[in-house]
């Protein structure tokens, strides 16, 4: 007769068989834990394209994020957009009273942030040229007939000034000027691109890569195991997505970058960009073509790409210096029609 071989009173091949369950068990359960898939969501919003890339644990549902994130663009819509007569900005611009009106968290979080802007930039930095935008017509060629006159700039500049808005207490606004109106198109894409980021982090995911109209925020690493790499487009009239002067690598970072190559208005064979100096309503003239801010947040990236546009090289690594964690890269075109770039200092 055999007898079963016991180890404190279990007997060892039942032994194995626990342990070894326990391990595969073990197993199954630590790679669901670090698993990560990578799916990515895309469509329409503010008049462009978005797109987010993530690696995502196993328990976190593609759906759900969409959903959310297609909420908070609905909140940010509602809020900012100049192209809904019924959001926030729309009302604020329309009405003529002197008296404090509400708005969202949203609204007055970007405010904040471009006020400081303001202030730093010493004004080069405006959200209140909206008027002088229209006039020349950057963004409706048809509505230009003819330049405005220095006479008309003059006339608008009245109205223009940050200074003529007031942040009160309790999510306010006052005007201090009935005809002053905002235009947050320099900052709000930006404020978005974080809101996103944000939205994505609450589900528990940490690596992703958040596009909106070309601005940029990376956290973590991609499918590889590196850091998120972008292009940087050649500041060129008609240059394709593909056409790239220069990539970067983002590691919990966000990169935005303005030029005036893309629109602009002729008038008797002359280009005039959109990129305007809020002191004089004129376009800016400047040998640089592109700005691209590396920056902790795209809202801070996005506001300060234009503004270095208008203060220049000099001035404005100043004010990159008023910002912890940026830094820009400058192109320039030289006069023989090549680039040449250089790093903020």
């Amino acid at each position: 007769m055999h007898r079963a071989i016991f180890s404190g009173g279990v007997p060892l091949v039942n032994r194995f068989l626990f342990w070894g369950a326990f391990f595969l068990a073990f197993g199954v359960l630590f790679f669901a834990l670090i698993w990560r898939g990578e799916w990515q969501i895309a469509g329409a919003v503010q008049g462009t394209w978005y797109h987010v890339t993530v690696r995502a644990p196993f328990w976190v549902k593609e759906a759900s994020v969409a959903a959310d994130i297609n909420r908070r663009f609905e909140d940010i819509d509602r809020a900012m957009s100049t192209y809904r007569s019924d959001s926030e900005i729309s009302r604020f611009n329309r009405r003529l009273s002197l008296e404090p009106m509400g708005v969202s968290a949203d609204f007055y979080a970007v405010l904040q942030a471009a006020k400081v802007l303001y202030s730093r930039s010493g004004g080069a930095f405006d959200p209140t040229v909206g008027p002088l935008v229209k006039r020349w017509g950057f963004f409706d060629h048809r509505a230009v007939g003819a330049l405005p006159t220095a006479s008309e700039l003059r006339g608008l500049l009245r109205h223009v000034g940050f200074d003529k808005v007031m942040l009160l207490p309790g999510n306010r606004l006052q005007k201090r000027d009935a005809l002053v109106q905002l235009d947050l198109d320099g900052i709000a894409q930006g404020y978005t691109v974080d809101v996103v980021a944000e939205v994505i982090r609450r589900h528990g995911i940490q690596d992703y890569l958040v596009e909106i109209g070309g601005e940029v925020v990376a956290s973590g690493k991609n499918s590889q195991g590196k850091d998120w790499r972008v292009g940087i487009n050649v500041p060129r009239s008609g240059s394709e997505a593909t056409s790239i002067y220069r990539s970067l690598s983002l590691h919990n970072q966000a990169v935005t970058t303005s030029g005036g190559y893309r629109n602009f208005v002729k008038y008797r064979n002359k280009s005039y960009f959109h990129i305007l100096n809020p002191k004089t309503g004129f376009p800016v003239e400047t040998s640089i073509a592109s700005v691209s801010v590396v920056a902790p947040t795209a809202l801070v990236a996005d506001a300060l790409d234009t503004t270095l546009i208008v203060l220049g090289i000099q001035k404005g690594n100043v004010l990159l210096s008023q910002y912890p964690g940026t830094r820009a890269l400058y192109i320039m075109q030289t006069p023989e029609g090549y680039f040449r770039s250089e790093w903020s200092r």
